[in-house]
């Protein structure tokens, strides 16, 4: 069997890593890429003989593929999605899943509705570390009491350049920022590996002079009762090393997790320690995985790596994180309802 895809999208990411991804699969043939830009999806499709198309509307009603790939402005996220989905199609989509709690959840429930698959291109959720992680918070450490998360990274400079494009990728009209494009791999991340979503937060954000976040400092507490802080910052020099870390504290335990490089260490009240990571032959951040992953799941063949329920969460919680930065109030994460959640 042979799944035909398209592309939605043919910046740079799709053209670094979601293209090749398809074209080393061998159950998978590019057969479409949907740009605006007819140049850039040109340069894609032509070597690859696959067709090219200028919008959404065009590729749905032209059919001849079997799920999409959507690499577009945040933004755009929830209608094109929404219009693969509701063809029947299933769908990857980059992060953030939307860029607003309704649209997120949206896409949820209309995924579950329709029987189909839609995940979610958070990189870090395909190291092999993960469920390793998420066996130990659940079963190691005990009851979680205590999370600390930092995210740390160079974003600040795509702000930068996005301040007067309100077209650019990265604008504040496209929903750029240091929350949903930074923060959400790891709010993502605390999802999948607790199962829990945040209960309420409370926050302090700096645009430092940009119209978008470029760092956040966030309190929440779980909805299982844990309390947790998080901070994030777009403001590193190239100079500077980022760092992506999550530290789950158990009473009887605690597990620090590296999503940049795929790594975790348990520690447990005995006194002993369990270290766990990337084999030698795996780049440290698998930026082709999602595509191949999907692609496994289209063909029936993988589980849903990165399924949509984290990323939603996400969304709440950074979408909570603006309203009690500018309220300078407490306020309740909206939660996905039970039958999707």
């Amino acid at each position: 069997m042979t799944v035909g895809v398209a592309l939605v999208g043919a910046g740079s990411w799709t053209t670094r890593f979601h293209a090749p991804a398809v074209d080393a699969h061998p159950g998978a043939q590019l057969v479409a890429v949907c740009d605006p830009d007819l140049a850039a999806a040109g340069a894609l499709a032509r070597r690859r003989g696959a067709r090219v198309v200028a919008d959404i509307g065009t590729l749905v009603a032209d059919g001849n593929f079997d799920c999409a790939i959507v690499a577009t402005p945040h933004a755009t996220h929830r209608p094109i999605a929404e219009a693969i989905l509701r063809s029947g199609r299933h769908v990857l989509v980059e992060k953030p899943l939307a860029t607003n709690t309704d649209d997120a959840f949206a896409l949820v429930q209309l995924a579950a509705e329709q029987d189909l698959h839609l995940s979610v291109g958070f990189t870090s959720q395909h190291s092999p570390s993960v469920a390793v992680v998420r066996h130990w918070v659940r079963t190691q450490i005990g009851p979680l009491a205590q999370v600390s998360i930092e995210f740390s990274s160079r974003a600040g400079a795509l702000f930068t350049a996005a301040r007067y494009d309100a077209s650019a990728t990265y604008s504040a009209s496209n929903g750029g920022g240091q929350g949903h494009t930074q923060l959400s791999h790891a709010i993502a991340m605390l999802a999948s590996i607790t199962g829990e979503q945040a209960d309420s937060v409370a926050a302090f954000v700096d645009s430092r002079g940009l119209e978008v976040d470029l760092l956040d400092a966030v309190a929440f507490r779980l909805e299982g009762g844990a309390i947790g802080v998080a901070s994030s910052t777009g403001t590193l020099s190239s100079q500077l090393a980022v760092t992506q870390r999550l530290r789950y504290i158990g009473e009887r335990g605690i597990v620090d997790q590296d999503i940049l490089f795929g790594t975790a260490h348990l520690q447990r009240e005995d006194g002993s320690h369990v270290t766990t990571g990337r084999d030698h032959l795996q780049p440290p951040y698998p930026a082709e995985a999602p595509a191949r992953a999907f692609l496994e799941l289209v063909l029936g063949n993988g589980p849903n790596v990165s399924p949509p329920e984290p990323a939603a969460a996400a969304v709440a919680f950074v979408e909570a994180m603006h309203r009690s930065a500018v309220s300078g109030a407490r306020v309740r994460v909206r939660r996905l309802p039970a039958a999707t959640a």
